[in-house]
């Protein structure tokens, strides 16, 4: 069974850019991979290119299995990003600001927390 996620980043005018990533989702996974090859704003943008994953490592884009409108989605608010992630279906958001954090997707109302800390509660 996928463990979705939604991969988000913050843009300067204060809108989101985010990403579908269908497998291991959770912070050992997705969030583990995100601090260890995408850990900065650069890596973390270059990522919203692929578009939609299949997998984030091995990184695996539906674009490259010859999908189509796989495109990163821009959302306008907070409450725009948790919407699309809910409709989704997703576990977890990640989201880089100005460094990466997560959200369990039942955890609208939770604070964001750091990665290192939900690979703990894991």
């Amino acid at each position: 069974m996928a463990t979705r996620s939604r991969i988000a980043v913050q843009n300067a005018d204060g809108t989101f850019l985010s990403i579908y990533c269908h497998w291991d989702g959770y912070p050992s996974g997705v969030g583990k991979d995100l601090l260890n090859e995408h850990n900065s704003e650069q890596a973390a943008r270059a990522l919203m290119e692929h578009g939609d994953l299949s997998t984030l490592s091995p990184l695996e884009s539906y674009r490259s299995k010859g999908e189509t409108d796989v495109d990163a989605e821009v959302h306008n608010s907070m409450e725009g990003l948790q919407s699309v992630a809910f409709d989704c279906g997703v576990d977890w958001i990640y989201l880089w600001t100005t460094e990466w954090m997560c959200q369990p997707i039942g955890g609208f109302t939770e604070e964001w927390k750091s990665i290192e800390d939900a690979i703990k509660e894991d």
